[in-house]
């Protein structure tokens, strides 16, 4: 997996953690408030899955720190995740993303990114 570059830097040097700390956690705010996607957060530590996720989608965005934490098919396998609730994340992320007024083409490009890795998190 490449981090996510745009014509002069990485998204991550364009928008920086904080942004992207932001992102997350509108997101969970989201995910938390969604009848559909609550009961994959039960019994679990957000304050450490923000953080994770920060992490990785710092990673994600081009952030030189490595990326240590589970592996992402493994981290989802028992959680038998549905192609239509990959669906309202990505819904999820992107009216985040837009909350937080990242650029549509950055926007795209971020979304297109996290689709990749669908295969790894979506139970087949």
């Amino acid at each position: 997996m490449q981090p996510l570059r745009n014509t002069t830097s990485t998204l991550y040097e364009k928008y920086g953690v904080q942004a992207i700390t932001a992102v997350v956690n509108d997101v969970y705010n989201r995910l938390l408030n969604d009848p559909a996607l609550i009961r994959y957060f039960e019994g679990v530590d957000m304050n450490v899955l923000r953080k994770h996720q920060t992490l990785f989608m710092t990673y994600l965005l081009g952030s030189k720190r490595p990326y240590n934490g589970a592996k992402l098919k493994s981290a989802h396998t028992n959680l038998n995740v549905q192609e239509e609730d990959f669906e309202r994340f990505i819904r999820h992320l992107n009216d985040s993303c837009r909350y937080f007024n990242l650029d549509l083409e950055d926007r795209a490009a971020f979304i297109a990114q996290v689709r990749t890795l669908k295969y790894f998190i979506v139970k087949h």
